[in-house]
């Protein structure tokens, strides 16, 4: 059975998918799942991982989509499955024109023609538990476990080495994370909050070994919080280099960003502050969380799908640092107690 998994978002998503992904190759061992992604990125969670077939790209634009669906149309699918939360007139077109026998997508208002298999998109269900009920529509019941990032063993060795370099060896970490990309910073925690929040931990937390990973988007935050903190910066590493010093990290606490997605996958216990977005939608999915949010929240909540918006962000700005501190201080008392 051959079947192309075609996905338009992005690495955070991808993540969210790898529970379904497991699940169909547990029930389907001979399953063959090829990916078709838009977004490289999304490729980094499932690189060398025993689930996964080939990994096709194109550029998120129809003339490329349309010359890639040609091209993959020769491969002969036996099902296509559309990803949760993707647009449903876009997916079911290029369903239809890779040519697979059975092709699965959601439809919001009005079901689509150019699916035979559909499920209807509930805005407020969690991306994994749409995706699930996707693939269920023709493989059957599935049974979920946890996410997964895949980690090479010389990634884990890299991680290992850094905690000893740094003099961190059986140390308590608290990672940093302020993320999101430059296209979605409007759903990060203001970088002054993070600078309050590192510096009163510090002298509440002091067994704690905080530091703040960074990637390229969000390095002049990252560089301020470390300055006016005094604490470590961890960046230019490869992803899965990440993940596995995360994989090592006791603690993370990030802005609404693919970081938590792939803490999600080990046993790091996850602090999410999240704004515009649902969390309820798209928060980590895993038990080992605690999503921090303003509550009540603002009427306008969420409005991630606005192209324009002309608030101030007052689901981040008045969600203080003490407030999300009370919140951490309290979750690890308890954790560390029990």
């Amino acid at each position: 059975m051959k079947i192309l998994v075609i996905h338009t978002w992005g690495m955070g998503d991808m993540i969210m998918f790898t529970p379904v992904l497991k699940a169909i190759k547990t029930k389907h061992p001979d399953a063959w799942v090829d990916f078709l992604i838009t977004q490289k990125a999304a490729m980094l969670p499932l690189e060398n991982a025993p689930e996964c077939g080939t990994i096709h790209t194109a550029p998120n634009r129809k003339f490329s989509l349309l010359l890639k669906a040609l091209q993959l149309r020769s491969v002969k699918y036996d099902i296509s499955i559309v990803t949760s939360g993707v647009t449903p007139e876009k997916g079911s077109l290029f369903s239809r024109l890779v040519g697979a026998k059975r092709r699965v997508g959601e439809y919001r208002k009005c079901r689509m023609k150019n699916y035979t298999d559909q499920v209807q998109y509930d805005p407020a269900q969690h991306r994994t538990i749409g995706n699930q009920k996707l693939a269920e529509s023709v493989l059957g019941k599935l049974e979920l476990g946890k996410p997964f990032f895949m980690v090479e063993p010389s990634d884990y060795g890299f991680a290992d080495r850094m905690i000893q370099d740094n003099g961190w060896t059986g140390k308590t970490l608290f990672a940093i994370h302020a993320g999101s990309n430059k296209e979605n910073d409007f759903r990060r925690w203001h970088a002054e909050y993070f600078v309050e929040f590192v510096k009163i931990m510090k002298k509440r937390l002091p067994e704690h070994v905080p530091y703040v990973i960074s990637g390229p988007d969000e390095m002049d935050v990252s560089k301020r919080i470390c300055r006016e903190t005094d604490i470590p910066l961890v960046s230019g590493i490869k992803l899965s280099q990440v993940a596995a010093l995360l994989s090592r990290t006791q603690y993370l606490l990030n802005s609404d960003s693919g970081m938590g997605h792939i803490a999600s996958c080990f046993g790091t216990r996850i602090y999410t502050i999240f704004g515009p977005a649902n969390a309820r939608v798209t928060g980590p999915f895993t038990g080992n969380k605690l999503i921090i949010e303003l509550e009540p929240a603002p009427a306008c909540k969420p409005c991630l799908s606005l192209k324009e918006r002309t608030c101030n962000r007052e689901c981040l700005l008045h969600l203080k640092p003490q407030m999300v501190l009370d919140a951490v201080l309290e979750d690890i008392k308890i954790k560390e107690l029990n």
